[in-house]
């Protein structure tokens, strides 16, 4: 029996590597093809080893993960939904973004494909 890994930290996954073991739980093929769930801000070879979990990336939600420290922000939501033309940072989502952009975290969403 080999050594019990406690902590993310002791195996330094990447946002790729969570969200390809999300992927293999939530397809992306069963998610409704209006939907955008998977990696949409962040780099794909960071290490993740501090995630929040949300049901919505909310400003409370973001801003709990940046002050926590966190890499990666999981939502059930994703951000955005519908594909935009610009990020104004005086409207919700555009604050939401640049938020996560500023604060150096992933965001990643798993909806109808997990639905």
């Amino acid at each position: 029996m080999g050594p019990i890994i406690n902590t993310m930290e002791e195996i330094n996954p990447s946002v790729q590597d969570i969200l390809d073991a999300l992927c293999e739980w939530a397809p992306r093929e069963l998610a409704l093809s209006w939907d955008n769930p998977g990696l949409t801000i962040g780099n794909p070879q960071k290490t993740a080893k501090k995630i929040i979990c949300a049901l919505d990336a909310s400003l409370e939600a973001i801003e709990y993960a940046i002050n926590e420290g966190a890499d990666l922000l999981l939502t059930h939501h994703p951000l955005p939904l519908v594909p935009l033309k610009a990020v104004l940072t005086n409207e919700t989502n555009g604050r939401r973004i640049s938020r996560l952009i500023k604060g150096d975290v992933s965001f990643i969403s798993v909806h109808t494909n997990l639905d």
